[in-house]
Parts: C-alpha cells; structure tokens; sequence
C-alpha cells in the first residue's frame, strides 16, 4: 500500500514498518473506515497540513526513527485545530505502559495487536 493521506480517513495509522501499516489499514478498511498512512511522524504531520477534515483518530508506533512519538505529540497539541484528534500508541516495547503515562495519548495497545482490540479502539473514538 502506498503512502497517503486520505483526505477525510477515519483513522491515519502512522507506522515505520511497512507490514504492520498495509496490516492495520487494510483490516480496518475491511470493517468499513477510510484510512491513510504514514511513514513516519514528520510524514504524518506534513499530511494533516494538507487535509481540510482531520482524522478523529492516529494509531501511532511509539519508537520510529527520526521525530519522537513525543516531538509528534507536541506539534499535534501545538495546533488548536488538532487538538481534538485522539492519538492511540501501538508499540512493543516492553515498558510501554510508563512511556505511555508521560506522553499522556488517549490510549494504547501493545504489539502484537489483537486485531479485534483494535476495532475496538477505533469504535471508542471514530464517532
């Protein structure tokens, strides 16, 4: 799956590893979201720049090279405008709960996901 930003998604999943992005979007997409993706969380920030609707949900990877889950956090609380877009961390590290405690997301999920869990967290917060 190619790189984009739909304008308009439900969900923009923000994920380095390139299996794990096609995985979570093309799952959600099956359940009837509109989703884009991003690289990284530069890419993901340069793409809400450019949408006149913002997603109401990012399902971001806690550690990826180049800007921190933390610097991306900063810039999305930054902009009043997206102040509203509640951001999910996905990640495997093993003290992800406390990493998750000091950047303050809407929620978290530890990898590997459970798909179903997932579903469930975009539900809470795709209105």
């Amino acid at each position: 799956m190619a790189e984009s930003a739909i304008e308009g998604c439900d969900v923009l999943v923000v994920d380095d590893d390139e299996d794990m992005r096609e995985m979570l979007a093309a799952y959600l997409e099956v359940e009837g979201y509109r989703v884009g993706v991003a690289s990284s969380a530069a890419a993901a920030l340069a793409s809400l720049d450019t949408m006149r609707t913002l997603p109401r949900l990012v399902l971001l990877d806690l550690m990826m090279p180049g800007m921190s889950a933390d610097e991306f956090l900063g810039a999305l609380r930054a902009r009043p405008e997206r102040s509203s877009i509640a951001v999910v961390l996905v990640s495997g590290a093993h003290d992800l709960v406390l990493r998750a405690q000091a950047l303050r997301p809407a929620a978290y999920l530890a990898k590997p996901v459970d798909m179903s869990e997932v579903v469930g967290m975009v539900e809470r917060y795709v209105v």
